[in-house]
C-alpha cells in the first residue's frame, strides 16, 4: 500500500503539469491561445533548466529559443509561430483559422521536444517528474504587452497585480 501511495504522490507534479499544458493549449480566443503557447514554451524551458529572457520581445526570445536546435524544419516552424504571435499580440482584432490554431499547438509540442533534446537525459527526466514551473508564479509576457489584453484572455487569473 505504501509503495502505491508513494508512486501516486510522485506522479502528482507530472499530472498537474500535463493538465496545465492542456489548459494553455486549448484556449478559445486567439489571444488566449497565443498567450498559452508563450506560457507553455516558457514553462518548458524553465522545467528543463534553459534560460528564458525576463524582458525580451517575442522575436528576440524565440530567436534565443531557436538556438537550441539544428532542425531546419523546426526552426522554420518557430519563425512562423513568431509571426503569428506578433500578429495576435499587437493586433487586437487578429483571429486564427482552425488550421493555424492546430499548427501553433504542433509547433509548441515540437519545440518542447527540441528543448528536451538539448539537455541531458537526467534534466529531461527531472523536468517531467519535478517541473519547477509549477512553483513559478511570475507572469513573464513579451515586452509591450497591454495589461488589458492579458486580463481579458485570462478570466481565471484577473488581478490588479498583472
Amino acid at each position: 500500500m505504501i509503495p502505491v501511495l508513494l508512486a501516486l504522490a510522485g506522479a502528482v507534479p507530472a499530472l498537474l503539469r500535463d493538465a496545465q499544458r492542456r489548459s494553455r493549449l486549448h484556449r478559445e480566443a486567439a489571444t488566449g491561445l497565443m498567450i498559452g503557447c508563450w506560457e507553455e514554451l516558457r514553462a518548458s524551458a524553465l522545467d528543463l533548466g534553459l534560460a528564458w529572457p525576463a524582458h525580451g520581445t517575442i522575436r528576440s526570445t524565440l530567436l534565443e529559443l531557436g538556438s537550441h536546435s539544428t532542425d531546419l524544419d523546426a526552426t522554420r516552424e518557430l519563425r512562423w509561430l513568431t509571426g503569428v504571435l506578433e500578429q495576435v499580440w499587437y493586433a487586437p482584432s487578429a483571429d486564427l483559422t482552425d488550421a493555424d490554431r492546430a499548427r501553433a499547438v504542433r509547433v509548441v509540442e515540437t519545440w518542447r521536444r527540441e528543448m528536451a533534446a538539448a539537455v541531458t537525459p537526467r534534466a529531461a527526466t527531472r523536468a517531467r517528474w519535478l517541473p519547477v514551473s509549477l512553483l513559478d508564479r511570475s507572469q513573464v509576457l513579451p515586452a509591450s504587452e497591454p495589461r488589458e489584453k492579458v486580463a481579458a484572455s485570462r478570466p481565471d487569473q484577473r488581478s490588479p497585480g498583472l
